[in-house]
C-alpha cells in the first residue's frame, strides 16, 4: 500500500495525501476525513519514500536506456546503480526498446514518479539529426527536472557525457598498423546514429594517415548492433567484395562486441581464421569480448568510472552545482588474441 493507492481509493491526488500525512491545513475537511479513514483502515504508516515525496526529495535518478539487453547498456547500468548507491540515491531504470513512443512515455512516467534527475542513454538522442519534437520535450522537462544526456544534442542545452570515439578509433588504427595490417574495413551499426557515423569518419581519416589502402567497399557496411546484424552485414560485405574484386582486408573493425560475434560466425562459415587470416577489433569491452574465441580485442570505457561520472554529474545537477556542458569519457583498447597477430612476421602475441 502506497500513498498513490490511498489517493486513488480516496479520489484525491497523491499531493493531498501527503498534506494529510504532514498535517498541512490546505486540505478540505471532507477530503481529510476520507484520507484519514483509509489511513486507519489500512494501518498506513508513511515510509521513507512517502516522507521524501512530501519533501520532493525522492533520492531517485531516472535512467532511460535504449536496450538493456545489449551488453553495453547493462554494463553501464550496473556501474551507475553502484555509484548511485554510494551517493545515497537509487536508480529507476526504464528500457525504451529503441522506440520513440516508449521514450515519451518513460519521460512522463519519470515526471510522475518525481525523479530528481533524468539520465538518457541511447535511443533518439543518438540520431545524427535531432528530432525537433523530442528536443522540445527535453527542454520542457529540463526546466523542472535536470536532464543529463550521453550524447551531444544539437539545439539542446542539457549537459552531456559522451565517449571519445576519435581517440578510440585512432588507437585501433594505430594498433592494427603496428601489427602489420595494411587494409581494414568497418562493419555494422545504424547509419542514422551519430556516434556510428563519427566512428566511420574517424576510421577513414586515420586509415589514410597510417597509410592503409582505402577502398569504398570498406565503408558503409551498415546493419545494427546485434549478433544477427553483424553476421548479415559481414555476409553482405564478403559478397560485395566478391562482385567488385576488391581485396579482402587484413582486419575488420566491428561497431560493437555483439556485432563482432556475428562477424566471427560469418568468418567461420567462410573458413576465414581469426586472427591468422583476418584481425578483428571491436568496441565496448563487454563480457562478450572475454568469452568469445579467440578472445576479442575491444575498446574499454572504464565502466566503473564512467558510471560514477554520470551519477556524480546528475547529483551535482540535483544539488544545484555546476556541471561542465560537455564531458568526455576516455577510452583504452584492450588487446587480445583476435588482433594480436604480427602479420609480417607470422607471430602471435602472448
Amino acid at each position: 500500500m502506497t500513498i498513490y493507492d490511498i489517493a486513488k481509493e480516496a479520489g484525491v491526488s497523491p499531493a493531498t495525501v501527503s498534506r494529510v500525512l504532514t498535517g498541512n491545513a490546505r486540505v478540505s475537511a471532507e477530503k481529510r476525513e476520507r484520507v484519514e479513514e483509509l489511513l486507519e483502515k489500512y494501518q498506513f504508516r508513511p515510509n521513507e519514500l512517502a516522507r521524501s515525496l512530501v519533501k520532493s526529495k525522492t533520492k531517485l535518478i531516472g535512467l532511460m536506456m535504449a536496450d538493456v539487453q545489449n551488453e553495453y547498456y547493462s554494463a553501464l547500468f550496473s556501474s551507475c546503480a553502484r555509484a548511485a548507491e554510494d551517493r545515497g540515491y537509487s536508480v529507476m531504470v526504464a528500457n525504451a526498446f529503441s522506440d520513440r513512443a516508449s521514450e515519451y512515455e518513460i519521460l512522463t512516467r519519470f515526471e510522475e514518479q518525481q525523479v530528481e534527475a533524468i539520465v538518457i542513454v541511447g535511443g533518439t538522442i543518438d540520431r545524427d539529426e535531432p528530432v525537433p519534437e523530442f528536443v522540445d520535450r527535453l527542454k520542457m522537462i529540463n526546466e523542472k527536472i535536470p536532464v543529463l544526456t550521453l550524447a551531444r544534442i544539437k539545439g539542446c542545452s542539457c549537459p552531456s557525457v559522451y565517449i571519445d570515439d576519435e581517440s578510440a578509433m585512432r588507437e585501433i588504427v594505430e594498433h592494427l598498423a603496428k601489427m602489420g595490417n595494411h587494409r581494414a574495413a568497418i562493419i555494422g551499426g545504424n547509419q542514422l546514429v551519430r556516434s556510428t557515423r563519427e566512428k566511420c569518419r574517424y576510421f577513414r581519416q586515420y586509415a589514410g594517415e597510417y597509410g592503409f589502402e582505402i577502398y569504398d567497399d570498406y565503408f558503409d557496411n551498415w546493419s545494427d548492433y546485434s549478433i544477427e546484424g553483424g553476421f548479415t552485414a559481414t555476409e553482405a560485405f564478403f559478397e560485395k567484395l566478391k562482385k567488385s574484386g576488391t581485396p579482402v582486408p587484413d582486419a575488420l573493425i566491428a561497431i560493437s562486441d555483439m556485432t563482432a560475434a556475428g562477424v566471427m560466425h560469418s568468418c567461420r562459415m567462410h573458413s576465414i581464421r581469426i586472427p591468422e587470416d583476418l584481425s578483428l577489433v571491436s568496441f565496448d569491452n563487454t563480457s562478450f569480448s572475454r568469452v568469445l574465441y579467440p578472445p576479442l580485442s575491444s575498446v574499454d570505457y572504464g565502466y566503473e568510472m564512467f558510471g560514477r561520472k554520470v551519477i556524480d554529474s546528475a547529483v551535482r545537477l540535483i544539488e544545484g552545482g555546476a556541471v561542465p556542458q560537455v564531458q568526455k569519457i576516455e577510452t583504452h583498447l584492450i588487446v587480445r588474441l583476435s588482433s594480436g597477430y604480427l602479420r609480417g612476421e607470422q607471430k602471435k602475441l602472448a
